[in-house]
């Protein structure tokens, strides 16, 4: 069973999404604060993190930078009540996979949570994937620059599989949204921009270009 490290200080939203997740099967840590939480992840093997961003003690900007130093692939949802922009670009930037914005629905909540742990499940690539000095070990999640791992979240991870499968030629924006994010509710330029951004730094490659009009594509 899945386990899902729920971070909430709104005792009501707490409560009721816990109870959700619990009826779809999923086994849930619960914690009121940001640093409840961070005991908690070190605590127990932890497949997936929501939090709050708003906190006492620890906000969720600070608790996802601690988790992001010890693991970088595990899944980190927020859930916000900021809708600037400038918010969301923070928590990009440290390597969060999503965004709920409150007033948010269980439903597209649960939709989103299914879609990650069905990614992760299916991806399966036989052969290494190439760009120069660039290598993707799908099945392991292992990305190489120059022999030296690289290490990417979730989301990144999957937008370089989705380029480097079309190597050399445009992938649309709306081609990457859907086999990365499967929705397309709540998913506009800026995040993905923001993603290949941070590819493109850790990378430190400029074989990620941009066509302008269309999308990305990577060079090999």
């Amino acid at each position: 069973m899945k386990k899902i490290l729920l971070i909430e200080d709104d005792e009501q939203i707490l409560s009721v999404a816990s109870s959700f997740l619990k009826e779809a099967n999923y086994q849930v840590i619960e914690a009121a604060d940001g640093i409840q939480g961070y005991e908690k992840w070190k605590k127990y093997p932890i497949d997936l993190v929501i939090t709050d961003i708003m906190m006492p003690r620890m906000d969720g900007y600070v608790l996802a930078e601690l988790i992001r130093m010890e693991n970088k692939q595990v899944p980190i949802f927020m859930i916000t009540a900021l809708s600037e922009e400038a918010d969301q670009l923070k928590g990009l930037e440290l390597g969060i996979d999503d965004y709920i914005q409150k007033p948010f629905s269980y439903k597209i909540l649960l939709k989103k949570i299914e879609n990650v742990f069905k990614r992760n499940a299916q991806i399966s690539v036989e052969n290494v994937l190439r760009a120069g000095d660039i290598q993707v070990f799908p099945n392991d999640y292992i990305v190489l620059k120059n022999d030296a791992e690289v290490f990417l979240t979730r989301k990144e991870f999957d937008i370089l599989v989705v380029l480097l499968k079309r190597i050399n030629k445009p992938v649309s924006r709306e081609t990457i949204i859907e086999n990365v994010w499967e929705y397309d509710d709540a998913v506009d330029t800026t995040m993905l921009n923001s993603h290949i951004k941070n590819l493109r730094r850790k990378l430190k490659t400029d074989k990620i270009q941009t066509i302008r009009g269309v999308g990305y594509k990577i060079t090999d």
